[in-house]
């Protein structure tokens, strides 16, 4: 994959120009502007001869990476399952009942006329 030269001097923080004045004493042709594309096994033996060049840069971006702590594994807790509390006993009074005692009334038979 091809690498772009303004590419190398951003990777290093370093002016373009130094790294085309770099390219050209390796002979390397196809170095002209800092848009130029040098292939990846170019590219390699550039930033390789650039690091040679400037031990800092090398030391920078080889400083060892933070390790982070593990993290500790998830608690568990049971599940609990909450609910409301039972509502309280509704106590049913019950109304007095009136009741009236209905006598009926007598039943009068009337005699019928018998037909002759």
């Amino acid at each position: 994959m091809p690498v772009r030269i303004y590419d190398i001097a951003k990777k290093y923080g370093l002016e373009s120009k130094e790294i085309l004045a770099k390219a050209k004493s390796l002979k390397i042709s196809a170095a002209k502007v800092p848009s130029s594309s040098l292939d990846k096994i170019s590219a390699e033996w550039l930033e390789g001869e650039l690091l040679k060049d400037h031990p800092d840069i090398a030391a920078k971006l080889a400083a060892p990476k933070v390790v982070e702590a593990p993290k500790p594994p998830p608690v568990e807790d049971k599940i609990q399952i909450i609910s409301a509390p039972p509502p309280p006993p509704v106590e049913i009074k019950p109304e007095p009942v009136q009741i009236e005692v209905v006598t009926p009334a007598p039943v009068v038979e009337t005699p019928t006329p018998i037909a002759r």
